[in-house]
């Protein structure tokens, strides 16, 4: 699968990247243009073979009965605008992966201001999704203990035992604990990513001063 096809709409995920959205509407264009050569080709492709074949019967039929033969058909016309169906086609087969790389293109050139973007945004994501983990346990708690409960009480009232013990669960809890964990590895992932990022430019920006001193020195 291209990469493109399964990055989300950033639009839809509340960003606005019109170099991102103009690439991306280039490359939709040309995959659109080309299935449609594709499908106009494979018609006229039938056309063609139909005609043939009735024109094979024809001449047959006029043979059996001893009438004139018949003249083939014109299918100029068709054929030529087979060639340039697939003419086009071919085209724009070469042309989508031009497309695709200047999506590529647009996406490094906007690498950082992009990425703080995001970052910015899966911050507040892991946030909101903590904050939904936290509001939505209480009731679901809350519903679980009640039913354990009544439940429990149906299995008594049957056997009447010295004693009622009420039921201990920690299921929820501990579902919701490896959701949460899963939006803690994404805050770490972040985190260390950031941390590469930074050491990284912190020792492109060091070579670069150092490149710059040492021509300073021989000049």
């Amino acid at each position: 699968m291209k990469t493109f096809h399964s990055v989300p709409d950033p639009e839809e995920m509340g960003f606005s990247w019109p170099a991102f959205a103009k690439a991306l509407e280039r490359i939709r264009n040309v995959e659109s243009r080309r299935r449609e050569a594709e499908r106009t080709a494979q018609e006229l492709q039938e056309r063609i073979r139909n005609e043939n074949q009735q024109d094979i019967k024809r001449l047959a039929d006029a043979i059996a009965s001893g009438s004139p033969d018949p003249a083939p058909p014109g299918l100029e016309d068709l054929t030529h605008e087979l060639r340039e169906q697939q003419r086009l086609a071919k085209a724009l087969e070469e042309a989508e992966p031009r497309a695709e790389g200047e999506l590529s293109k647009v996406a490094q050139a906007n690498r950082e201001e992009w990425a703080a973007e995001v970052d910015a945004a899966l911050e507040k994501a892991i946030t909101a999704e903590r904050r939904a983990y936290e509001k939505a346990m209480q009731p679901l708690l809350k519903a679980r203990e009640r039913r354990q409960h009544i439940e429990s009480l149906s299995r008594w009232v049957r056997t009447t035992p010295p004693v009622f013990s009420p039921p201990t669960d920690a299921t929820v809890p501990a579902a919701f604990a490896n959701l949460g964990e899963d939006a803690g590895r994404a805050e770490r992932q972040l985190a260390e990513l950031q941390e590469r990022e930074a050491e990284e430019r912190a020792e492109n920006e060091r070579r670069a001063r150092a490149t710059l001193a040492e021509q300073e020195g021989a000049a």
